[in-house]
């Protein structure tokens, strides 16, 4: 219930709206501290430092460490080098889509992906340190040279919202999905009900 960007060791440090959080080999812990709008890294031994952004402040801006600037940081993922990508949920002032950003172990922050199809893509890293987004109804790919391909889905679905994203150890791809039904009632929409499916998507998209 104590809310604030402090870094520290354990329970002395602070976060606001936490969203995601993505773990590495080595027992790393990186969190997306969505409206702090900072990258936070939990050491294997606990303690709590700031990766990348400036606390309080939205704004875009490449850079290193606490000279870069993140907005609203909302799923995070790290691949086999230590590598980070966390996506920027849609940003005021922006077409109603968001950010994907990399921040390598040094802390030097890059944007990979300027506009995304959807206001809040999910991430994911395979055991090879390929990212995926589950964005807009759709699992993309991203090649090391920018490439972005199609894997499974149709953008701009209705009815149908991935929540989730991951990969297991054998590099399988699950996605948790959320359909939603609506009926009118006295002419007003309402919900009738959620329904939440755990989908594998092979390699082949299917």
């Amino acid at each position: 219930g104590a809310a604030s960007s402090s870094d520290g060791n354990g329970q002395n440090a602070r976060f606001y709206r936490p969203a995601a959080v993505a773990v590495d080999a080595a027992g790393n812990i990186y969190v997306a501290d969505t409206a702090n709008h900072l990258v936070r890294k939990i050491s294997a031994a606990g303690a709590v430092t700031t990766l990348a952004g400036q606390a309080g402040v939205c704004d875009y801006k490449e850079g290193v460490g606490g000279g870069a600037r993140l907005c609203n940081p909302s799923s995070i993922a790290v691949d086999n080098t230590g590598t980070v990508y966390v996506s920027e949920a849609y940003l005021p002032g922006q077409t109603q889509t968001g950010r994907i950003r990399k921040i390598t172990s040094d802390g030097v922050v890059s944007t990979i992906v300027s506009q995304t199809r959807g206001r809040n893509p999910l991430l994911a890293t395979d055991s090879l340190g390929t990212l995926y987004s589950a964005d807009a109804g759709q699992i993309l790919k991203y090649a090391a040279n920018g490439l972005t391909t199609v894997v499974s889905g149709a953008e701009g679905q209705l009815g149908n919202t991935i929540v989730a994203i991951t990969f297991d150890s054998a590099d399988r791809l699950f996605v948790l999905d959320k359909e939603v039904t609506y009926e009118l009632m006295l002419g007003t929409p309402s919900i009738r009900y959620v329904r939440l499916g755990i989908r594998q998507v092979g390699s082949d998209g299917r």
